[in-house]
């Protein structure tokens, strides 16, 4: 996954491993403090955005949630996996 700002200091990426680890490929101390600014905040939902939520299945909650938070690349590739997966299972071969 990237990540792109308008500064270009802040660019960076993150790799998910074999061993399933993530590797975030910017080591700038930008960043760094960039992303300790970021794990501070808050989303803040209204009632009738709650009451939405609730309301809705498992799989479109997180697609809502992904859409929000800026992950919405990542519920893409878990749908194209699991379907590939699903594929093979059901290929007798």
């Amino acid at each position: 996954m990237s990540l792109e700002f308008s500064d270009a200091g802040l660019n960076g990426s993150k790799t998910l491993g074999p061993d399933l680890k993530t590797v975030t490929g910017n080591k700038t101390a930008a960043f760094k403090s960039f992303l300790e600014k970021a794990a501070t905040e808050r989303i803040f939902l209204r009632h009738a955005q709650i009451t939405n939520i609730v309301a809705k299945r498992k799989g479109e909650k997180r697609e809502w949630i992904a859409k929000i938070i800026g992950y919405q690349a990542i519920t893409d590739f878990r749908g194209a996996i699991q379907s590939t997966f699903n594929a093979l299972q059901k290929d007798p071969a």
